[in-house]
């Protein structure tokens, strides 16, 4: 059992999403399933590219995400007489300048995280779970050597991060997946990677794309599955259609719920 309170930790439920998530900026998913509309792999060019923004702006990214923790940190440290909307402003915009040398792109306040009695001074959990992930990821290339279609990454996830419920916290779930401490160390190697490596990167991934098997069966997630979009609904497995039938029918819908916006209607 999992949900977004107590005693389920934010940080062990946002390993678990962000790591999935980091498929999405991974060249080997990237060249093998970002594909277009005639079955095109993602050209090599924009995957350099891509690998160059994110070595360039990786770092501000994480320092950005830092802002919410520490400025709600110095909300709360202010004392009563303080609490003017001014003075408010003030410390958050000097700790917007302390981590990113001047003010944020999107301002910190219009994150709702904050407001929300919620979602208050938990923003720090993201930041804790996005180093994990980095963690994760360096713990995965360095046993198996690849992650992208591996099917033993599942076997890991489900002993480690999945099956022990909230009978862990997170820093337990990360030391006993890694075999080490928790840290930021694998999340500062790889934000501090040379720019001028982006090409190599990329084709080092290429290479690793290449020799790593396709899936040899359909996808079975052993699970009754539901999308719906409101109340209506995208597809199911419900009758035994199967996972690829599904990704391809919420594709199809999505390509129209994009088209719909495009045409303004």
């Amino acid at each position: 059992f999992s949900q977004e309170f107590a005693p389920t930790s934010i940080a062990a439920a946002e390993i678990q999403s962000m790591f999935l998530d980091s498929f999405l900026s991974d060249p080997v998913w990237l060249h093998r399933y970002a594909r277009n509309a005639k079955g095109e792999p993602i050209p090599v060019e924009l995957l350099r590219e891509m690998k160059t923004e994110s070595l360039r702006f990786g770092a501000r990214g994480l320092r950005r995400g830092m802002v919410v923790p520490f400025a709600e940190k110095a909300i709360y440290e202010l004392k009563e007489n303080e609490l003017t909307p001014e003075r408010v402003l003030q410390v958050v915009r000097e700790t917007e300048h302390r981590l990113l040398g001047g003010d944020s792109a999107m301002p910190t306040l219009a994150i709702p995280h904050p407001w929300e009695r919620d979602t208050s001074a938990y923003y720090h959990s993201y930041i804790l779970a996005e180093l994990a992930v980095y963690q994760t990821r360096r713990f995965f290339m360095r046993k198996f050597g690849s992650i992208v279609d591996n099917p033993r990454l599942g076997r890991e996830l489900t002993k480690f991060y999945w099956a022990p419920g909230n009978s862990l916290t997170f820093l337990e779930y990360v030391t006993n997946l890694t075999g080490e401490n928790f840290s930021a160390d694998a999340a500062v190697s790889e934000l501090t990677h040379p720019i001028s490596a982006a090409g190599r990167d990329v084709e080092e991934a290429l290479e690793l794309e290449a020799r790593t098997p396709h899936p040899a069966e359909p996808v079975n997630l052993n699970v009754n599955l539901i999308m719906e979009h409101g109340g209506q609904v995208i597809t199911d497995n419900m009758n035994g259609k199967s996972f690829e039938q599904m990704a391809e029918e919420y594709a199809q819908w999505l390509q129209k719920q994009t088209e719909a916006k495009r045409l303004g209607k």
